[in-house]
């Protein structure tokens, strides 16, 4: 589940996770202490505060909520805990919820 988390990260920001760590020894210490790659949220949608710099460009009519609800899907998949994170199952249905959700506010948005 650690490493969907991760590979959801890797499709949504189109970047490599820890592309700048020297060795794999740093990555491994990174990781085992409890780094994670950065969540980058619409401005209007970041859980905690962040340096501006971090701000993620999310695609154009990303509906409300939705950013967020996807980095809460990545974030819990990598926690530091991992009997705290969800079964396959469950981050599963809640990735297709996610989709949903999107599709439908796509179908609703006015075409231009």
């Amino acid at each position: 589940v650690y490493s969907f988390g991760v590979l959801l990260w890797t499709l949504m920001t189109r970047e490599r996770p820890w592309q700048r760590c020297g060795s794999r020894k740093e990555l491994v210490a990174r990781v085992t202490s409890g780094e994670r790659p950065p969540l980058r949220l619409p401005h209007a949608e970041m859980l905690r505060p962040q340096p501006p710099q971090l701000v993620h460009l999310w695609p154009a009519g990303t509906p409300p909520g939705v950013a967020s609800r996807f980095a809460e899907l990545v974030r819990a998949c990598w926690h530091h805990e991992p009997a705290a994170r969800p079964d396959m199952s469950t981050a599963i249905t809640e990735l297709q919820a996610i989709a949903a959700e999107s599709a439908a506010a796509a179908a609703r948005a006015p075409s231009r």
